[in-house]
């Protein structure tokens, strides 16, 4: 809808535009007749010839305006021929031919008055060929919206009839087929859950819906049963392989900071770890995080991404990581830290080593002194690497730097002890002045946000990720009851066939290898075809079924146990299903942008 009436409003400025032309045009061609006279008529006394001549020139000239007025009609009149989707493409070609004879003769005539001596009025004619040139590219837009109507005047007629054409057992078709295709990716999730943990089939069916519904309650795009599934298995591996579930929480936080936050496998572990040390959830280490990095950068005043300073963070391991994580976002607030000033941890972990080898330090910090000149005071910066303030150790380091003039004064052995007593190669002295210097240089270019949460901006997906996560959770919900799949098959099924006879549930789950699943769980479904059906519990009682009623079997069905939907997650389902039908597509063909906003129109069914 937006787009059309982009459409409209663009065709009416084009049409005010072309109707500015067109007075334009004449107004232009009336000085331009009478020019043309006065000029005729001051060369009458040159001879019969100049005469004869100036007389035709001013005929054909007069002619050639009303043509050039002509085309601003009959613009005027084909954009509201394509207002109306009337406008044909063999219109718009013949009014670039017109538009192209009439500059061609306007150009000859003016031609041959200049060689026989008849003057014009130059200004005048430069302004007639700048509304000339403005038919042209009124032309031009009237050509390239006909074409855009056109494709997409096509397209939503062949849609619409494709729409039309649908019929109840494709739907059923289409949806049977999905359900197949749940079933598959079922068996192969139980089949990895099987060999991940050791499982009996049925063992691993329980928990694949476990984690199924872990995703669903989290109700977050990109929480879902495939991301769930990889996120335990990310911990598992990290724990040195492990075979644990872990908690709901922990479940749903590391699928979300996996999924969203692009963390790598390294860096989910660093974090998971660290939750576990400090008895902090995934989230809340994340936001301590976050924390951090807004104080080192409101101190610094250099925006960092959020994103590589968290993965590279969270990367850190061992003795230093323990004792940085003794202080809420510590880590993260040493990784801000260096590089604000043009650091990397790892070159600040070296200097740490190095200067607390005192005696050696000392000794290099002396002889550093006496070759430059001046006082080089690494006290502070050596009790900061005893105790582990990184933070305060990079700021100490920075402090006994010069700057890029101070080290090109230097000779190469002055260079080369001044690198020395830092604990640092020349080069990466060098190499740390020039990052600091181009940080500093653009400081101010940082870009400052108003949103609450940098971590909620830093994970935002665009329409195509979130569509692809709510069509994952939709299969998540399927997935929480493998009952529930069955019987959605089986219902399509019904549609599919128009109600004549059905295989039982059993043999189409067979493709695929599903099977075993099949008759583990003991599903299945008898065709309306073959009833009706008498029913008799173990009492003895019996009960007769409509004549066209399906019996669905299955041990999961409206038990209220474990294994089955419930009302809250059945409405989540036809939530995130009217999600997808209502999400705005673009469409494309051959890499051609094609229509906008196209949406599903209401559909409703009954049973």
């Amino acid at each position: 809808m937006a787009d059309l009436n982009k459409q409209k409003q663009a065709a009416k400025e084009l049409n005010q535009e072309m109707a500015y032309v067109l007075d334009a045009v004449v107004s232009i061609g009336d000085k331009l007749v009478n020019g043309f006279k006065e000029a005729v008529d001051e060369a009458v006394e040159l001879g019969d010839v100049t005469e004869t001549l100036g007389n035709t020139l001013k005929k054909g000239y007069s002619k050639d305006l009303r043509d050039v007025a002509k085309i601003s009609e009959d613009l005027i009149k084909a954009q509201a021929r394509q207002n109306k989707g009337l406008l044909k493409s063999s219109e718009v070609e013949k009014l670039k031919v017109k538009l192209l004879e009439s500059q061609a003769l306007k150009e000859a005539r003016v031609n041959i008055a200049k060689n026989n001596g008849v003057a014009l009025d130059k200004e005048q004619l430069q302004a007639l060929d700048e509304q000339i040139k403005l038919q042209e590219k009124a032309l031009g837009e009237i050509e390239k919206q006909n074409k855009e109507r056109g494709i997409a005047g096509n397209l939503t007629d062949k849609l619409k009839q494709k729409v039309a054409d649908i019929r109840p057992p494709d739907i059923g078709k289409a949806v049977f087929a999905y359900m197949v295709k749940m079933l598959k990716e079922v068996d192969t999730e139980v089949v990895n859950i099987q060999r991940n943990f050791a499982l009996t089939k049925s063992e691993a069916i329980s928990l694949n819906e476990e984690l199924a519904l872990t995703a669903v309650e989290a109700n977050t795009l990109g929480v879902n049963l495939e991301s769930v599934t990889k996120a335990v298995n990310t911990l598992n591996s990290g724990l040195g392989g492990t075979a644990l579930i872990f908690s709901k929480e922990i479940r749903n936080d590391a699928a979300y900071l996996q999924s969203r936050l692009n963390l790598s496998e390294e860096a989910l572990i660093g974090i998971f770890k660290t939750s576990q040390s400090t008895g902090k959830s995934m989230k809340q280490i994340a936001e301590e995080q976050e924390a951090s990095y807004e104080a080192i950068r409101a101190s610094t005043g250099v925006a960092l991404n959020l994103g590589q300073a968290l993965e590279e963070a969270n990367k850190i391991s061992g003795a230093l990581r323990l004792s940085l994580d003794a202080t809420p976002g510590g880590i993260m607030e040493a990784v801000a830290q260096a590089k604000s000033l043009g650091f990397e941890l790892n070159n600040i972990k070296g200097i740490q080593s190095g200067i607390l080898d005192f005696e050696t330090s000392i000794a290099n910090e002396l002889a550093a002194e006496a070759l430059i000149g001046r006082d080089i005071n690494l006290e502070r910066a050596r009790l900061a690497a005893m105790n582990n303030d990184i933070a305060g150790l990079t700021q100490e380091i920075a402090a006994q730097f010069g700057s890029i003039e101070e080290f090109q004064s230097l000779n190469y052995f002055q260079q080369e002890a001044y690198a020395k007593a830092l604990n640092m190669s020349s080069d990466e002295l060098a190499n740390q002045l020039n990052t600091r210097k181009s940080i500093n240089e653009q400081i101010e270019t940082g870009i400052e946000t108003s949103g609450e949460s940098l971590l909620q901006n830093t994970a935002a997906q665009s329409a195509q990720e979130a569509l692809n996560d709510t069509i994952l959770q939709l299969n998540s919900i399927l997935k929480t009851s493998l009952a529930l799949i069955m019987g959605i098959a089986a219902a399509a099924l019904v549609v599919a066939t128009g109600g004549t006879a059905l295989p039982a549930l059993a043999a189409f789950a067979t493709a695929g290898g599903l099977t075993a699943i099949v008759q583990e769980v003991q599903d299945g479904v008898a065709p309306s075809s073959k009833g009706p059906f008498t029913i008799t519990d173990s009492y003895g009682a019996t009960a007769v079924t409509t004549s066209g009623d399906n019996v669905v079997v299955s041990p999961n069905v409206n038990s209220g146990g474990g294994g089955g939907i419930t009302s809250a997650q059945a409405n989540k389902m036809i939530s995130l299903l009217e999600k997808v039908a209502n999400k705005d597509f673009s469409v494309s063909m051959d890499g051609r942008k094609l229509s906008d906003a196209m949406q599903t129109s209401g559909v409703s069914y009954s049973s």
